[in-house]
């Protein structure tokens, strides 16, 4: 049987507000296992992306273990983490955040060269054939459209074969139209290369996308 890719336990997460204390996170637990999407839904200020930070060790719990392919991920040193996160991890935000004085394809290669890939722009550029943008890979950010932008978001998440992708609202800033097209991209890599996925949503249309469905109500995380 294969090991789970992500083990969380207890985590926890809060933060001041001008004289409040918001508990966001209240001893979340989740087991995420290869070659599966979870899901974790609610609205706007219930956590979410809180979760997803931390789970994606961008950000420290107050309580909690978090490991991920069996590393204790926050013993780490701060170097030891960002050198495994672009190993291992992979991220889709609402907004792109592309690198506008790069390329779509120098985007793609960023990951690559900071993991030390000798042939990254090979495989920037498979990346991009796979999802129908190669014809645009010399172009700035700037000069494509909005699913266009996403999905080469989506090739530099890809870029590393990362054992774990997160995804926060990645249709958000999408019309109809791109975020179709954005959730049958996810469910083709999760089918064709076994891409374990991790989203973080309002958005109810992206349930059916999913195998394991959460709800994130009252800092926990409810099956949904």
């Amino acid at each position: 049987m294969n090991e789970p890719i992500l083990v969380a336990e207890g985590i926890e997460k809060g933060f001041q507000s001008g004289t409040q204390w918001l508990q966001v996170l209240r001893g979340v637990n989740l087991v995420l296992e290869p070659g599966t999407i979870t899901g974790v839904f609610g609205p706007s200020g219930s956590g979410k992306s809180t979760l997803l930070h931390i789970l994606g060790t961008l950000q420290r719990p107050d309580a909690g273990t978090l490991r991920i392919l069996g590393q204790e991920v926050f013993r780490l040193s701060d170097r030891e983490r960002s050198r495994f996160r672009n190993r291992h991890l992979g991220f889709v935000f609402q907004f792109h955040h592309l690198l506008h004085e790069f390329s779509a394809l120098e985007n793609v290669m960023l990951p690559l060269m900071l993991a030390g890939v000798p042939d990254a722009r090979r495989q920037a550029e498979d990346w991009l054939r796979d999802l129908d943008l190669l014809d645009r890979a010399h172009e700035s950010p700037l000069k494509l459209s909005g699913g266009e932008r996403q999905r080469v978001a989506v090739a530099r998440a890809l870029a590393n074969r990362p054992a774990l992708v997160l995804a926060d609202e990645p249709t958000g800033n999408l019309d109809r139209r791109n975020a179709e097209q954005l959730l049958q991209i996810f469910r083709r890599l999760n089918q064709e290369h076994g891409t374990t996925f991790f989203i973080v949503s309002h958005n109810p249309r992206l349930r059916d996308l999913c195998h394991r469905v959460y709800l994130l109500e009252d800092g926990l995380l409810k099956p949904g």
